[in-house]
């Protein structure tokens, strides 16, 4: 097998959501004995350190503090720095100045694309909240920039890696460009080597929500569902909270029920605990482009339940992992038949673990990047 000396380029070095692709890709690339290097504008020092153990070099990139020009400027720092270093290949989870920089080093890139989310400047908003005109026109503007950005990213890039076939398809529809599909992974997290400690709540079946804490992420929808008379009385909820919106945490916090209860700044090892005294993993994800916790979930034998969004059908085979529900409605109701069946919840979650461990998997998703390099 053919060695690589390999770049990758990423935002954020960070063991959250989509910033922990970095983190996987460098570690395992490196154990099929290619040469990795990370370069991060932000990054966790920890993480970093980790990494500088396993030979894994990591180079800490400037970014200017305006948000708007940091999108646009190229970064010739990096340029300067992928000249010197003169890796085969760059692989990107960065914006386009990142991408501008790579081509005029004269690296080859791959752009790991992870779909575009619209509707930005509204996340601003509480949900029930008045949308004046004005919103809803720096809404337009604001989206138009992104598109524009994303545009010129795929049409840019020589390669492209789009995390589920949703996303793919969304890329091929919106910019006109091809784009090959290799999925994340969910075994990150240390299932084996953590023994669970017993629960602290009382209530005998545990729902597990994890993710960033902003409106698209629906957990006021969760909070309502949770608020049904059979639910209250046999169920609790758990949000796991990271990129928090203070405003949107204070609203779920003044409309959540007893049975809902909040986590943040959680550490791997305390996720996995909360993974492993789960029942069932749930989300209301609007844009579910892949949903890495499903994935997460799965390898700790937890079914999951999601509204039918973008790659929820990718993620969960109906009826056999998890459910896919088409409205609230069906969402409780789906839920309250776990909770009057738990063995069904169980034998949920092992299909999922099947799944997970078949498709979901890290080291069987390296191969494919690597595949891709040759």
């Amino acid at each position: 097998m053919k060695k690589y000396k390999i770049a990758i380029v990423t935002q954020s070095l960070s063991a959250k959501s989509g910033s922990r692709v970095a983190v996987e890709l460098s570690q395992h690339l490196q154990k099929l004995g290619n040469n990795v290097s990370v370069y991060a504008y932000d990054s966790n020092q920890k993480i970093s350190r980790d990494l500088a153990l396993k030979k894994i070099n990591v180079f800490k990139l400037s970014k200017i503090k305006s948000k708007i020009l940091s999108r646009l400027i190229p970064d010739y720092r990096l340029t300067k720095l992928l000249r010197s270093q003169a890796p085969d290949v760059a692989i990107l989870t960065a914006f386009l100045p990142s991408i501008i920089a790579a081509k005029l080093a004269g690296i080859a890139t791959i752009r790991i694309y992870m779909g575009t989310q619209f509707g930005a400047y509204l996340e601003n908003k509480n949900p029930n909240e008045k949308v004046s005109l004005l919103d809803i026109v720096v809404n337009k503007i604001s989206d138009t920039f992104i598109f524009l950005l994303e545009l010129i990213s795929a049409h840019l890039s020589e390669q492209a890696v789009a995390i589920s076939n949703y996303c793919a398809k969304e890329m091929k529809r919106l910019y006109h460009q091809k784009s090959k599909v290799i999925y994340l992974g969910g075994n990150h997290l240390p299932v084996t080597r953590y023994q669970s400690p017993k629960t602290t709540y009382k209530r005998p079946f545990h729902l597990l929500s994890v993710s960033r804490i902003t409106p698209y992420k629906n957990f006021h929808l969760l909070i309502e569902i949770m608020k049904s008379e059979k639910l209250r009385k046999k169920a609790d909820l758990t949000i796991v909270g990271t990129s928090i919106k203070p405003k949107y945490l204070s609203y779920l916090k003044r409309h959540a029920s007893p049975n809902v209860h909040f986590k943040t700044k959680v550490s791997d090892r305390e996720l996995a605990r909360l993974y492993k005294d789960s029942d069932v993993y749930v989300t209301c994800d609007r844009f579910l482009f892949f949903g890495l916790p499903i994935a997460e979930a799965a390898f700790f034998q937890k079914p999951s339940i999601a509204l039918g969004y973008a790659a929820a059908k990718e993620l969960i085979d109906h009826g056999k992992t998890g459910y896919i529900a088409k409205n609230l409605d069906e969402f409780a109701m789906f839920l309250e038949k776990l909770t009057i069946d738990p063995k069904l919840a169980q034998n949920l979650g092992k299909n999922a673990q099947k799944k997970a461990q078949k498709i979901f998997n890290w080291q069987r998703i390296i191969e494919q990047y690597q595949m891709l390099l040759a």
